[in-house]
C-alpha cells in the first residue's frame, strides 16, 4: 500500500509514514491546533461506496469512504482517520444478511482530540479513503454484506460527525480467506510478560514499572467498588454517571476481571509502533497482547493518561476482560459522557484508565 494523497500541499505535515490508497477530493489542510469555538457547529457528513458490487473468491475486499463538511463553516477532521493502513477500523460496521458481524480489527487509545492531528476541511470540502475490510473482519462465509460508517465525537473537534448509508456487495465464500492483521513479532519470553524483538532494554524496564503501577491501580479499584453503591461516592459519578446497582456491578466486575488479568495472565507487549499521536492499541479478539505507540513512552508512569492508566484501558478493550470501546477521548469527554450516558460510559475504556488513575483524586 504505497499510494499517497494527491494534494502535496498537505502531505508533508502528516504524522503517518503512510497514507495508503487515500485520495483528496478537495484541497484540506493538516493542522495541529487547540479547539477554537468557530469550528463547533461543523458537520461531518459521510458516505460507503464500493469498489465493485460482486467479489470473487480470493479478490481484495475494500470500501471507500468519503468524508464531507456539510456545515457553513471550517471542520477539523482527525488525521488517522486518512490513514489507510491503520489497524483500527471501529469506526465501520459490516452485517451480512442483516446480522452484524463481530469487529476483529484493533482500537487504539489516541491522544485528546483537541490534541490529535488533523485535517481542516473548508465548507463543501471532502476527500475520501479507501478500507480493506479483510483486516478487520471475517469474510470468509461469503453472502450478502452492507458496511456502514458509525459517527462519534471522535471523529470531530467539535461538531458532529453522522452514520452513513449502508453500502452493499456481494463476497463469494472463501474458506481460504485470512483476516489481514498487523505484523507479528516472536516473542521473547521474560517471567510473567513477554516482549517483541522491537521492546529495547529500556523500554522493557519501563514496562515492568508501569504494569506493577496498574496493578495497585487495579487493586485501588477493585476494593473502591467492594462497597455498597452509593450516589455520594463521587470518584464513581465523575467518570461513570448516575449510580444504579446493576452499573455499578458491571464496573465492579470489569475490575476484578483486570485485576484477574494482571495476576494471572501472560502479558505481552509489542513496541514497533510508533505514532506520537497514539498510546496504545490491542485486537479486543486477541488476548492478552498490547501494541504499545510513541504517545506512551511520553507518557508519565502515574497520572492522568499515564503508561500505569493506559495499561488498564488496553486491557479492558479485552472482550474476555470487559469488552470495553473508545465512545470518548480525554477526560472532558469522559466526564460530559457520564452526564449525559452513562450506560455508555461504563462502557467507554478511557473512563476506567480515569477512574483508576484518580486524578486528582476524589472519594
Amino acid at each position: 500500500m504505497t499510494d499517497r494523497f494527491k494534494v502535496s500541499t498537505w502531505v508533508s505535515s502528516v504524522a503517518f509514514a503512510t497514507l495508503a490508497t487515500a485520495t483528496a477530493l478537495a484541497s484540506p489542510r493538516f493542522d495541529v491546533t487547540s479547539e477554537d469555538a468557530s469550528f463547533t457547529s461543523a458537520e461531518l457528513r459521510t458516505q460507503v461506496s464500493n469498489h465493485k458490487a460482486v467479489h470473487a473468491a480470493g479478490d481484495s475486499v475494500s470500501v471507500m469512504v468519503a468524508y464531507s463538511n456539510a456545515s457553513y463553516v471550517s471542520a477539523r477532521v482527525p488525521a488517522w482517520l486518512a490513514d489507510a493502513s491503520s489497524p483500527d477500523l471501529s469506526f465501520l460496521r459490516v452485517t451480512r444478511d442483516g446480522i452484524e458481524l463481530p469487529y476483529q480489527g484493533a482500537i487504539a487509545k489516541r491522544v485528546a482530540i483537541e490534541k490529535q492531528a488533523h485535517i481542516e476541511l473548508q465548507p463543501g470540502e471532502s476527500f475520501s479513503v479507501s478500507y480493506n475490510l479483510e483486516r478487520a473482519f471475517d469474510l470468509s462465509a461469503g453472502g450478502a454484506y452492507e458496511v456502514s460508517f458509525v459517527g462519534s465525537e471522535t471523529h470531530m473537534l467539535g461538531g458532529r460527525s453522522f452514520d452513513s448509508m449502508p453500502a452493499a456487495l456481494f463476497v463469494e465464500a472463501d474458506a481460504s480467506r485470512a483476516l489481514a492483521f498487523g505484523s507479528r513479532h516472536s516473542d521473547e519470553k521474560l517471567g510473567a510478560s513477554s516482549y517483541a524483538a522491537s521492546c529495547s532494554a529500556s523500554q522493557q524496564s519501563g514496562l515492568a514499572t508501569a504494569l506493577n503501577s496498574a496493578v495497585a491501580y487495579a487493586n485501588d479499584a477493585v476494593a473502591y467498588l467492594a462497597a455498597p453503591p452509593s450516589s455520594t461516592k463521587t470518584r464513581y459519578v465523575t467518570w461513570f454517571g448516575a449510580v444504579t446497582t446493576s452499573r455499578w456491578n458491571t464496573v465492579k466486575t470489569h475490575f476484578a476481571n483486570i485485576k484477574s488479568t494482571f495476576d494471572t495472565q501472560n502479558m505481552s507487549f509489542d513496541c514497533g509502533c510508533t505514532d506520537a499521536g497514539t498510546f496504545a492499541y490491542v485486537y479486543p479478539t486477541q488476548p492478552y497482547k498490547v501494541y504499545l505507540c510513541g504517545a506512551f513512552w511520553s507518557a508519565p508512569n502515574t497520572g492522568t493518561d499515564s503508561r500505569a492508566g493506559t495499561l488498564v484501558h488496553e486491557t479492558s478493550h479485552f472482550n474476555v476482560v470487559a469488552g470495553t470501546a473508545d465512545n470518548v477521548y480525554g477526560q472532558a469527554g469522559a466526564k460530559r459522557l457520564a452526564i449525559s450516558n452513562p450506560k455508555k460510559a461504563i462502557n467507554n475504556a478511557d473512563s476506567h484508565e480515569y477512574f483508576a488513575e484518580n486524578t486528582p483524586f476524589q472519594n
